[in-house]
């Protein structure tokens, strides 16, 4: 079930948002595992086609998230190679040094707005943030990426074996079943060898 944004978007970019959410994910959770998948391929084997709908993906990713009005990304297209490749880059530099117990310094200008998000004379009053990035659509996505981690990112996890980062669900201790099995396959054979 999706709601619908509470800015006026025309038919054509409320569909392209709605498939955009159905490709990297309908919950904080699968987006925040989208955004880390993105950051860990390898570009060079993606086709063009691919890459170009990779980046349109990457630069609907704010809007989706809800940490970007959708009137900003109304031309629909994806985003420059070199920004694309930056972001990339960047994506996976911050989740490596997260994971390493470094800090990450998410580069970019930003301006963070806040809003009264209920009405007037409710009992209870709600704010709502959003960061204010659009001179730069690099700058938006890893904001964005960085806010859902923040949010989001309690799942967040390096594999012991290999060191790739992924979002763990529920006792998921490695990256897949090939990391599981060869850590299991590694002790039985510790525990197999004569002493």
């Amino acid at each position: 079930m999706s709601r619908k944004p509470k800015v006026k978007i025309e038919e054509r970019l409320w569909g392209t948002l709605q498939l955009t959410r159905d490709r990297i994910g309908k919950d904080p959770a699968q987006c925040l595992a989208w955004v880390i998948r993105f950051s860990q391929m390898d570009l060079a084997v993606l086709r063009p086609e691919e890459r170009v709908a990779l980046g349109k993906d990457l630069a609907l990713f704010p809007v989706v998230m809800g940490y970007q009005s959708a009137t900003f990304r109304s031309d629909l297209g994806p985003i420059p190679e070199a920004t694309f490749t930056a972001v990339h880059g960047e994506l996976g530099r911050g989740f490596r040094e997260l994971m390493d117990g470094k800090a990450w310094a998410v580069p970019g200008q930003k301006q963070l707005y806040i809003l009264r998000d209920s009405p007037e004379g409710s009992a209870h009053t709600r704010f709502r943030t959003y960061w204010d990035t659009r001179e730069n659509i690099g700058d938006a996505i890893l904001t964005t990426a960085a806010r859902l981690l923040l949010e989001h990112g309690q799942k967040v996890r390096a594999c012991p074996e290999c060191r790739k980062v992924f979002v763990a669900t529920r006792r998921q201790r490695y990256c897949d079943t090939r990391c599981s099995q060869r850590v299991r396959n590694q002790k039985r054979k510790e525990a197999e060898a004569p002493r």
